[in-house]
């Protein structure tokens, strides 16, 4: 998890400017969760710090200081996250695994809140068929109301090509078996001494210490960075929905709509640290709830609690109707069943729409697993109306993306001399200087809450650089100032075959132009409106709204 090329990426995770915790060794005498591996990695850490003879506040960001020899780290990783204590080592170490109906891939292991938390990974190389991933699905299910005072996080990842495979040497999106594989998990059942039939998703609901996710190997970091942080997105689906509904109310000719927020995410948003901390942050877990996740702290009596209900009121007829809201997650197979049920719901009652599904904002586009059957329930079309279901899925533009900002600022520390070199003499060194390059013209602008935002020209930065030294003249250098090309230059010197780089580049593993999104310098919502037509992403229809003013 932790590179060891000083160019690339240390693991990325959601950077925060915090120092940097080294954990004291002690705290491995207190758990027998962490094996001899982890206690030696953690050793290691302390080791690094001792050598560098700096305190803790040396691993502090910002930058001001160039005596701080690390100012970069915190840039581009979390310091409160600690790979020192988590437990990756195989199955058969930390498991008596005899005991088991399944032998993992992969796991990852780390406490919470004095609770175990367990990563499963299973691997699906195209070699498996769907009754065979059911099986798997139904020990760990199993597994998991067995161990109800453990956190369970289960990823199936499927190879799509990214890395290739003899099955699949060539990344493609596989929508199409993702969707295959849950609809063949709501199917599945199993029959009690009466006969009478338990859907897998019966037991599933109950286990509410278990998350099952599905997805393809080039997203499944997704999922596992979300698990490990204990992401909370709670304030980003609030922000979310407000705006789609003054989008509507500003936008459709024929409807007025309302928000009236559940029960429980109206507790959730009125508790400063329910609506903003991870969940590493939270102690008051009720494990009797019956739902799962964050709901798990908030009094509920449901197993999938909705975000809230927006009305509708068309301005003509008078007629009304209710539309639920989901808190989405992409690969989750709650979202999954939760969508099924309501779109089923509201198929039983007049006054109740299919639900919107909101998903968190994401740098770059996610695959939403969907159902093949949403695709004849309704009479598709792009004009947006509250009578089907509605994906949202918000991206982060160009514009105002602190994330894209924090990676650009690593890039000029790590990359300081090529930086320096080009406002010195036009290029990153002598070799390219004599092959004429042209680092273009796109910039990034800045934040909006930056200061003394105008950019200099190149001639006032040149003469600057003939004057200054290296770090005093990168450190005073602004992001808009620094020509993107440039950027994409240094970042052709890292490892092909990752999965998460700056929004500026594209993604290695996709090599068709057309496949590669494109990321607009401010997004909106309205952008990111998708109808559930198709199970493929790039096939389903972007809903407009008609407005005949």
């Amino acid at each position: 998890m932790v590179s060891k090329n000083k160019k690339g990426f240390i693991y990325r995770l959601s950077g925060v400017s915090s120092p940097i915790q080294i954990t004291n060794t002690k705290d491995f005498k207190k758990n027998s969760n962490y094996s001899a591996n982890s206690a030696l990695m953690n050793l290691k850490l302390i080791s690094a710090s001792a050598a560098s003879k700096k305190p803790v506040d040396a691993f502090r960001y910002p930058t001001a200081n160039p005596d701080n020899l690390l100012r970069n780290i915190n840039l581009i990783s979390n310091p409160a996250f600690e790979p020192a204590l988590l437990d990756t080592s195989s199955f058969k170490n930390q498991y008596k695994y005899q005991q088991y109906t399944f032998v993992a891939d992969e796991v990852v292991s780390f406490s919470r809140n004095g609770r175990r938390q367990e990563i499963f990974v299973e691997q699906d190389n195209r070699t498996e068929s769907n009754n065979t991933q059911i099986q798997k699905i139904l020990n760990y299910i199993s597994y998991a109301l067995e161990h109800p005072q453990r956190d369970i996080l289960l990823m199936i990842s499927i190879t799509d090509g990214s890395l290739s495979s003899p099955k699949v040497p060539k990344y493609t999106n596989i929508g199409r078996k993702l969707a295959s594989l849950s609809s063949k998990f709501l199917k599945s059942y199993l029959s009690d001494e009466n006969g009478e039939r338990i859907f897998l998703s019966q037991m599933y609901k109950q286990a509410n210490n278990l998350k099952i996710v599905l997805s393809g190997v080039s997203e499944s970091q997704i999922d596992l960075t979300q698990f490990l942080l204990g992401s909370n997105y709670s304030m980003d689906y609030y922000q979310t929905i407000k705006k789609y509904v003054t989008e509507i109310n500003k936008n459709s000719s024929q409807w007025n709509a309302s928000l009236e927020l559940s029960k429980e995410f109206s507790t959730i948003i009125h508790d400063p640290e329910l609506a903003t901390q991870p969940l590493d942050k939270l102690s008051s877990l009720n494990e009797n709830s019956p739902a799962k996740g964050l709901w798990r702290y908030t009094d509920t009596m449901y197993a999938s609690p909705i975000l809230g209900t927006i009305h509708y009121r068309n301005k003509l007829s008078r007629q009304r109707y209710n539309q639920p809201i989901i808190a989405g997650d992409e690969h989750s197979l709650d979202t999954i069943i939760q969508t099924l049920e309501l779109v089923t719901q509201a198929n039983r009652f007049k006054d109740t729409c299919p639900p919107v599904v909101i998903y968190p904002h994401r740098e770059r586009p996610v695959t939403a697993i969907t159902l093949n059957q949403y695709r004849d329930l309704y009479n598709w079309l792009p004009t947006w109306r509250p009578t089907i279901p509605v994906l949202i899925q918000p991206l982060t533009g160009l514009k105002d993306n602190l994330q894209l900002h924090k990676e650009l600022r690593w890039l000029t520390i790590q990359y300081d001399l090529d930086i320096y070199n080009y406002f010195k003499m036009g290029a990153i060194n002598k070799f390219a200087l004599k092959k004429h390059p042209d680092y273009g013209n796109e910039y990034v602008s800045m934040l909006k809450w930056s200061t003394n935002t105008k950019a200099r020209s190149y001639d006032e930065l040149h003469q600057l650089a003939l004057k200054m030294e290296k770090k005093e003249f990168v450190d005073q250098l602004k992001l808009n100032e620094i020509p993107l090309g440039l950027f994409r230059t240094v970042l052709e010197r890292w490892p092909k075959g990752i999965y998460d780089l700056p929004l500026i580049e594209k993604l290695p593993y996709i090599d068709l132009d057309q496949e590669q999104p494109t990321i607009l310098e401010e997004e909106s919502i309205l952008n990111h409106m998708y109808a559930p037509n198709s199970v493929i992403p790039s096939s389903r229809i972007q809903l407009q709204f008609h407005n005949d003013n």
